[in-house]
């Protein structure tokens, strides 16, 4: 649903912003859900750029990557 409460939804706020296509956003979203299951988290501020395209999908992944293995050294 691309309403909830009166408010448009975040991913599709940037998908009117950003001037995306439905079924590229609907591929965006798999993607971001792809990296947050292979890594175990949700990390919100890349995924934010990577619907803004400003970093590409081997970026988003490098991302999590890093983020991921800081966690794992503490």
């Amino acid at each position: 649903m691309m309403f909830e409460h009166g408010k448009i939804t975040h991913e599709y706020g940037l998908s009117y912003a950003r001037n995306i296509p439905y079924h590229t956003l609907k591929q965006m979203e798999q993607s971001v859900a792809n990296v947050q299951k292979l890594f175990k988290k949700k990390l919100d501020i890349f995924d934010t750029m990577y619907y803004l395209n400003i970093i590409s999908y081997g970026e988003l992944q490098k991302s999590y990557k890093s983020q991921h293995l800081i966690v794992d050294t503490r």
